[in-house]
């Protein structure tokens, strides 16, 4: 069971977004591997999330729909910035968190929280991003990731 004391020591969005840049600044990327070819994806990444932090709006009636939320939710994120469909993704996710007062999220990553990410592999690998979606009790009661369903049926 994930606490809620470990919960809130995760990034918010807005910190994970500085803290990715500040380590390109110094031409590393997240993760113990550091490549060339990782600080490149870094690179691309930090320009699509910087896109859809701009241009993504959540749609009118899903906006309502989650402003709505009766109860609280946790939504713990696994990502690294060197991954592509992360970039994607974890954007449109914090977007959706922020349109309700009841969704708390909380960003960690993967590859210093094996442990967490060790009980949601996708076909036995530790595939990003990973959200984990917990009641008001910090109970899980679902997760999705790396990417939508029919996306993830192409890969497969």
């Amino acid at each position: 069971m994930i606490t809620k004391e470990r919960f809130e020591s995760g990034y918010t969005y807005a910190a994970y977004r500085e803290m990715v840049d500040g380590k390109f600044a110094k031409g590393l990327t997240t993760g113990p591997i550091q490549t060339a070819e990782l600080l490149d994806y870094t690179k691309l990444n930090i320009q699509r999330m910087h896109r859809l932090d701009k241009t993504f709006r959540v749609d009118t009636d899903v906006a309502e729909r989650l402003n709505d939320v009766p109860c609280t939710f946790y939504w713990l994120l696994l990502t690294e910035a060197w991954c592509g469909d992360a970039s994607q993704n974890v954007p449109i996710i914090n977007k959706l968190a922020e349109a309700s007062p009841n969704i708390h999220l909380s960003v960690f990553l993967r590859d210093e929280n094996l442990d967490i990410m060790d009980q949601f592999l996708t076909n036995g690998g530790r595939a990003i991003p990973k959200l984990i979606v917990m009641d008001g009790d910090m109970h899980v009661i679902g997760s999705w990731g790396p990417r939508p369903a029919h996306a993830q049926q192409m890969v497969e």
